[in-house]
C-alpha cells in the first residue's frame, strides 16, 4: 500500500459512508456520482480492502469499512480541532477590542483584569476610552466600542445590560480623624462636618443628598469635583469627609486615608452594556470571565458578583 493517502478519497469515503449512496455523496462533494465511484473505487484498490457491497442502487459498508471509518472520525475530529486552534490564534493576532468604563472602574479596577487578559491574548490591542457615566452610553448607542461597564443606566434603546457586581458606597477620611475609631458612619454623624462631594450630575451624589436632607443633616460643603480620586486626594490633605465608592478608596488606603461602612447603605449597581447591533466576540466574553473571576477573588467580601 502507498504511504501517502489521498485525502479526497478519504473524503470520498466518509461521505458515502454517512450516506449511503453515491449520488448524496457526491453532491456533499459538490462532484459527480462517477466521479464518487472512481475515488472510492482507487482507494479500495490502494489499500487492498473491499469497503462497501454493492446490489444495485444499495451500498452498505463493510466490516472494515465501518473499522476504517472510527479512523477516519478521529482523523476529522483532530482536524477540527486545529482548525478551531487556528482561528483562535488568528483572533489573538492583530484584534482590537474597544472599552469604555468610568474613571474609577478603570483606574482602580481594571488594571489587574487587563494584565490577565493579555496574558491570555498576547498581541491583542484594548482601546480603553475612560469618561463619564453617560457618555459610556452613548459611546455604546454609537457602536464605537465592544463593552461598556458603567453603573446601572436606565434602559435605553439599542442597549443590552448584564449585572456585573453590587457594592456598597463608603464614607472615607484621614486615618487620624475621630471617626476612625467607628466602624460605621451614619448619615446624622456629617451633620457640620466638613464634606467632599461629587457633581449632582454623578452617579452617587443626588441618592447622598436625598439621604443627607431626609435625616435633617447639614454639612459643610468645602469642595465639589468630578473624580472621586481627586476627592480622596484631598481627603488624604485632612480637608474633610467623603463618600464615595469602595474601588477608589481601596486605591488610596496607603495615603493615610481609612473607609467606614455608610449608612444608610447606597449601592454602586455596576453592569456591563453591549450594543443589540453587534455580536459579543470571544475577546469580550473572555475579557469578562477574567472580570468576573477577579471580582470573585479580590473583591468577594465586600461585593456581590451577578452574572455567569
Amino acid at each position: 500500500m502507498p504511504s501517502r493517502l489521498n485525502h479526497r478519497q478519504i473524503e470520498a469515503f466518509r461521505a458515502v459512508f454517512d450516506t449511503g449512496s453515491m449520488t448524496a455523496a457526491g453532491e456533499r462533494m459538490g462532484i459527480s456520482q462517477p466521479a464518487v465511484s472512481r475515488l472510492i473505487k482507487d482507494f479500495e484498490e490502494m489499500i487492498g480492502l473491499r469497503l462497501f457491497n454493492r446490489q444495485g442502487t444499495k451500498i452498505t459498508p463493510t466490516t472494515d469499512a465501518s473499522l476504517l471509518m472510527q479512523e477516519v472520525e478521529r482523523s476529522f475530529r483532530g482536524l477540527g480541532r486545529v482548525a478551531r486552534v487556528a482561528e483562535e490564534l488568528a483572533q489573538k493576532r492583530g484584534s482590537v477590542l474597544r472599552m469604555t468604563t468610568t474613571y474609577a472602574i478603570c483606574q482602580f479596577l481594571l488594571p489587574p483584569v487587563i494584565a490577565q487578559f493579555q496574558s491570555l491574548w498576547p498581541g491583542v490591542a484594548i482601546n480603553l476610552h475612560t469618561t463619564s457615566s453617560p457618555e459610556v452610553s452613548n459611546l455604546m448607542q454609537m457602536q464605537h466600542c465592544d463593552l461598556g461597564i458603567t453603573v446601572r443606566a436606565p434602559e435605553l434603546v439599542g442597549l443590552h445590560f448584564e449585572p456585573l457586581t453590587s457594592v456598597e458606597a463608603v464614607c472615607v477620611m484621614h486615618a487620624n480623624h475621630s471617626y476612625a475609631k467607628k466602624r460605621v458612619v451614619r448619615a446624622k454623624d456629617l451633620h457640620d462636618q466638613p464634606l467632599l462631594s461629587l457633581p449632582l450630575d454623578s452617579d452617587i451624589q443626588p441618592v447622598i443628598n436625598r439621604i443627607l436632607e431626609e435625616a435633617a443633616v447639614t454639612p459643610f460643603r468645602v469642595l465639589e469635583t468630578t473624580f472621586a480620586s481627586t476627592i480622596c486626594s484631598m481627603v488624604a490633605r485632612k480637608m474633610g469627609l467623603a463618600i464615595v465608592d469602595p474601588f477608589t478608596a481601596s486605591g488610596f488606603r496607603h495615603h493615610g486615608i481609612v473607609s467606614r461602612r455608610f449608612e444608610p447603605t447606597i449601592n454602586y449597581d455596576l453592569s456591563l452594556m453591549f450594543s443589540m447591533h453587534q455580536a459579543q466576540s470571544k475577546l469580550t466574553d473572555s475579557l469578562i470571565a477574567v472580570l468576573r473571576e477577579h471580582l470573585s477573588k479580590e473583591w468577594g467580601n465586600v461585593c456581590k458578583v451577578r452574572g455567569k
